[in-house]
């Protein structure tokens, strides 16, 4: 026989139904927070092992015979400093055909350029007088002291030979630094963009 007077007891809610739900949407947003940072690392690109470091200092001469020296532009300027092949003509010098294009927007910038080479200040002379004047200075490095500096002078079978490379000196004077000294810019044409504007 029923007790009339007792009701049955309500089922109580079982709170374990929640975790799984609430598992899954941890487990989603984790995906979603993982694929983001991922993104974004791909957009800063790799991490760079350089470091900052003053730049070598030295002194050679233009092809007027005048001498330059770094030191003089340093704490003033940014400087592209650009190492290229002296038996290449002047004109024919892909990256300093770029410079001598941007350099009204360089010098607008305060932005100074030095181009250095193995060629002698009469070879200089002699191939601007086949072209179109050069608006920076062309400096001679005939004896690759400079180029040693910088790490562009590389021996092969006890015969030196000078590198080319492309490198900023920001206006203290500091300059990229990797495992054997001054590192070159990846892409010196990026850069230069990136200082004109474009």
């Amino acid at each position: 026989m029923l007790d009339s007077g007792t009701e049955p007891k309500p089922a109580e809610f079982d709170k374990r139904i929640l975790l799984l739900p609430l598992a899954a949407i941890v487990l989603i947003g984790l995906v979603f927070f993982k694929q983001y940072a991922i993104r974004q690392d791909r957009k800063a690109g790799p991490v760079s092992q350089r470091q900052l470091r003053s730049a070598p200092l030295f002194e050679a001469t233009d092809l007027n015979n005048r001498r330059v020296r770094l030191e003089r532009y340093i704490g003033r300027h940014e400087i592209f400093l650009i190492f290229f092949d002296g038996e290449i003509p002047v004109d024919q010098e892909p990256f300093l055909q770029s410079l001598k294009q941007s350099f009204d927007r360089l010098e607008s910038e305060s932005i100074i350029v030095l181009a250095i080479s193995t060629a002698l200040p009469q070879e200089y002379r002699r191939a601007i007088e086949r072209s179109d004047a050069i608006p920076f200075p062309l400096l001679s490095d005939p004896t690759f002291e400079i180029h040693r500096q910088w790490g562009l002078a590389k021996s092969t079978d006890n015969v030196v030979k000078p590198q080319q490379g492309v490198f900023l000196i920001d206006r203290a004077g500091q300059v990229d630094w990797g495992s054997y000294g001054p590192q070159p810019l990846e892409n010196p044409e990026s850069e230069l963009k990136k200082r004109i504007g474009e």
